[in-house]
Order: C-alpha cells, then structure tokens, then sequence
C-alpha cells in the first residue's frame, strides 16, 4: 500500500503496489498522482526505508513537470508524518475487514502472499 497525503487540502490518495521500492507501476502511479495534483512544487516528506527513498528519486527523474524537494523524516519519528500513519493503519484494517468478508462469504482462505 502506498498513499499520498497532502496536508494543504487534506486530500489523500493510495493505491496497492506490487512491491516496495522502484517497480514500474508503482513510479508511473506516483507521477500521474502529482501530475493530476496541479502542483508545480511539492515537499515529498517520508520514512528513512531505503526502498522509499529509491522510489522517490525514480519519481523526481521522471516528473519533470513539478519541483520535487525530497525530505525524510528522524529515524523512529513516526509523528512527524502522523496523519499518513493514521490513513495507512486505517486502510490496512479496511482491507484485513475486506478479506475477512470475502472469506467468510465464500468459505475459501485467501493467503496472505495472495
């Protein structure tokens, strides 16, 4: 799961990735999430994960239409980016609900590597 946040206009986007770090979708989704923003110069604040951080630089390369400035939050920080915290706990238990719905639904097990 990947989510954007912008605390301006409190708008929050996400979308599930196939993996962390600089899989194809995952930047191409990125730059058309900043492209549809309208934005001309962005602060892009995370966590200090190493495959975050490659994915960010993969997005700046190739969103040459916006001011990127890269930060990442103090190593164990987790307020500092609290409201993308907050949406991600969020969503992963809208998702773990989901499942648990579909499994019960249709008396199958869902995998957790589905």
């Amino acid at each position: 799961m990947l989510d954007l946040y912008d605390d301006v206009t409190k708008e929050i986007q996400g979308t599930s990735v196939p993996q962390k770090g600089t899989d194809p979708y995952t930047i191409q989704w990125c730059v058309e999430a900043f492209r549809e923003s309208g934005l001309t110069k962005c602060l892009w604040k995370t966590d200090n994960e190493p495959s975050i951080k490659a994915l960010k630089d993969a997005v700046k390369a190739k969103a040459d239409f916006i001011e990127l400035i890269l930060k990442e939050s103090p190593k164990g920080d987790s307020q500092s980016n609290a409201y993308a915290e907050r949406y991600q706990r969020i969503m992963a238990d809208g998702v773990r609900t989901f499942k648990d719905m579909l499994q019960h639904r249709y008396g199958k097990h869902i995998p957790i590597t589905h």
